[in-house]
């Protein structure tokens, strides 16, 4: 049985976390089944990241080679993830794998989803399962993204932000009720999924790595919650014509500092968008909060924007 996940820095460089946080994640990870490997740079350090070029494809590219190997878990993101684009083209894998991550990873995964034999998830790194406190929700939903498991999945009701690991032995987590997912335009839709960091997605635009978005389910999160930026990146988008494109949306629920995680000011500020009328559901957990779903992408997804919402991963037609 194939139980190897293999560690990578494609961003910043692991040696970020102390031994203890590692030791922690890899405890976490084995106690899910699984072996842990660490790629050979994953600890180093040129400038702000974990090695050159050179050094982070060769990380992916053994990855991606060794048969022994079931999945690929970048440890964070950080801001130069799309340094590795050029070489995504020599990847090749004999072997069925899957790649999670999620913030600046989104530039790696978006251009691998249609790449033979890779299932592209975003979901938590391994800086998250390095949380003494991570949640159940955040472990199922993972385990069920791997395994190609249709799961239904409906708004925990709390939500956490903090930093964590600055804390006094890691924790507790500050938690924060009530959390909903919160339905801005009703309705309901079947349609392949993607998305993830809506700063990184906007880097892709005009290059060949930018995604085809139309009749698809867009989800979008941002990393640090500032309301400019974000209405930015979403104006962009309006620009480029992918809101008018898209069959749903789903907006990732922001951090508890920021004002746009403020209803009122959130609805506010997607209602100067104009959206086309389909179903667009706001407060979602696929961000930088806690819990975290682990969405595949390119999978449909059933979206249900109604009273009680929820969003079903990996559909098929015995879903409700």
């Amino acid at each position: 049985m194939r139980n190897i996940i293999r560690i990578i820095a494609p961003s910043n460089t692991m040696s970020d976390l102390s031994s203890e946080l590692i030791e922690i994640g890899i405890k976490r990870l084995e106690s899910l089944g699984f072996n842990i490997q660490f790629g050979k740079h994953a600890n180093n350090k040129f400038l702000h990241m974990s090695g050159t070029v050179k050094q982070r494809l060769e990380d992916l590219e053994a990855a991606f080679s060794d048969p022994m190997v079931c999945g690929v878990m970048a440890v964070f993101g950080g801001y130069n993830t799309s340094d590795l684009l050029g070489g995504l083209s020599k990847l090749s894998t004999s072997t069925n794998k899957w790649i999670i991550g999620y913030s600046d990873i989104t530039a790696l995964l978006l251009p691998l989803i249609n790449h033979f034999n890779i299932q592209v998830i975003h979901g938590p790194g391994f800086a998250s399962f390095c949380d003494p406190n991570f949640f159940s929700y955040s472990s199922n939903a993972f385990l069920d993204a791997i395994k190609g498991k249709q799961a239904i999945y409906k708004s925990p009701d709390f939500f956490s932000s903090d930093k964590w690991y600055l804390r006094d032995k890691y924790g507790p987590r500050v938690i924060h009720q009530p959390c909903k997912w919160h339905v801005y335009s009703a309705g309901k839709v079947l349609a392949p999924i993607i998305g993830g960091n809506l700063d990184t997605l906007c880097t892709l635009i005009g290059t060949p790595y930018f995604p085809e978005m139309k009749g698809k389910i867009l989800f979008l999160e941002e990393t640090t919650g500032n309301p400019g930026p974000f209405q930015r990146g979403l104006i962009q988008l309006r620009h480029l014509g992918v809101l008018d494109k898209i069959a749903g949306l789903i907006i990732g629920k922001f951090p508890v500092d920021s004002a746009v995680n403020d209803i009122h000011f959130l609805t506010s500020l997607i209602s100067t968008l104009n959206l086309p009328k389909y179903p667009v559901l706001l407060n979602v957990h696929c961000s930088h909060v806690d819990p975290m779903l682990s969405i595949p992408l390119n999978k449909l997804a059933k979206l249900v924007a109604v009273d009680q919402p929820y969003l079903v991963l990996n559909y098929t037609e015995s879903a409700i």
